[in-house]
């Protein structure tokens, strides 16, 4: 049976808030790495029948710190915010213990969204400050917190401190891990894509340049039609004169447009070459940033129509793009977006491989831990 289910796995702080779960085989799964932070009162409601018998599981059960990475508070006399979850690690289907998980209370709101923009996103990324600072100084957040898990921590929090600088004034701990990853993997990698960003962006300028002077061609090209037109009706006695004046000034006009765009293709051609130079400066440790320097290069081949170098690795993209993206790091999706070029219709079985690296616990392994 197909299953429906928020799949939430890695290290990510993040705001779950005011979804709804129906019909499904368990409404929120978290699997065995998964830790989302702290949900506060955060209005998320079970109004379904769950085939598994449980509103919620939680797979990272090994110790409370991990099931408490992801805690949930709720106000206990809603009924809807506090699903049926597994208690016992010996019962099937999932075996797994989530007692503590859950933190029903008696005081409280059962919807607070105080202190957050976003109070009408479902799924938000950022977190509260101590998992935030976990990361930025390296702490263990969960025995399961894999080395790959880690990397990809860290690379979102760094992306979101470069891009918040309130956040990254809050605290010391926030400078010292950015200034420390600079020069690392993790600051040349996130340096690299705000440059694959400005690719095809047109600066203001040019862009007012290119607005205008298109415009003054549309308006010599009407001119030369309604001059024709005009003439065919009606023969002027200086009809020649003009056409051959509106002519070289649209021939004018239509060259500067020309200058304009191949301005934009030397500043972008400018922006790859650094986004090269940037790349192979990496120095890769694990799999999330070995892939995305990988991709990195082989969407650079995409940007300069280089479908030759694209196909003599097209085997490397595919096993990028088959890789448990739990492990193998956001760029197995773009690796994915890379092979629709060959092939628009493949499809990934992530749960098959996750299930190899443990993320996704296998049947057999549950009915070993069960028997």
């Amino acid at each position: 049976m197909k299953t429906y289910r928020y799949y939430l796995g890695g290290i990510t702080p993040s705001t779950f808030r005011g979804n709804t779960m129906y019909d499904h085989y368990a409404g929120l799964y978290l699997n065995k790495v998964a830790v989302i932070d702290t949900q506060t009162h955060a209005g998320n409601r079970w109004l379904g029948t769950y085939s598994s018998s449980y509103g919620a599981v939680n797979m990272n059960d090994s110790t409370f710190i991990n099931l408490a990475a992801s805690l949930i508070t709720t106000n206990q006399t809603v009924a809807s915010h506090n699903p049926k979850i597994p208690l016992n690690n010996s019962l099937p289907p999932f075996y797994v213990n989530d007692q503590g998980w859950f933190d029903p209370q008696t005081l409280g709101s059962s919807f607070s969204c105080s202190g957050s923009t976003y109070c009408n996103a479902a799924i938000v990324v950022g977190g509260d400050d101590e998992t935030m600072l976990r990361i930025a100084q390296d702490d263990e957040i969960t025995t399961e917190f894999i080395s790959e898990s880690k990397l990809m921590a860290k690379q979102q929090l760094f992306d979101e401190l470069k891009k918040d600088s309130a956040l990254l004034q809050t605290d010391t701990a926030y400078q010292v891990f950015v200034i420390n990853n600079l020069n690392t993997s993790i600051g040349i990698l996130q340096e690299v894509a705000e440059k694959y960003s400005e690719l095809k962006k047109v600066s203001s300028v040019l862009g007012e340049n290119l607005h205008y002077t298109d415009s003054i061609v549309q308006q010599y090209a009407d001119s030369l039609q309604m001059l024709d037109s005009i003439h065919a009706t009606e023969p002027l006695p200086d009809y020649e004169s003009r056409r051959v004046n509106l002519v070289e000034q649209l021939n004018a006009y239509q060259h500067q447009l020309q200058q304009y765009c191949e301005e934009q293709k030397q500043n972008d051609a400018s922006t790859l070459v650094a986004i090269s130079q940037l790349n192979n400066s990496v120095t890769a440790s694990e799999q999330p940033d070995e892939n995305e320097k990988f991709i990195n290069e082989m969407t650079a081949h995409y940007y300069n129509d280089n479908k030759t170098a694209l196909t003599t690795n097209r085997n490397l993209i595919e096993m990028k793009a088959q890789l448990c993206p739990y492990i193998g790091g956001a760029s197995v999706f773009r690796a994915r977006a890379i092979i629709r070029i060959f092939n628009d219709s493949a499809e990934y079985d992530d749960a098959t491989a996750c299930s190899l690296h443990g993320i996704y616990r296998a049947t057999a392994e549950q009915n070993n831990k069960g028997s």
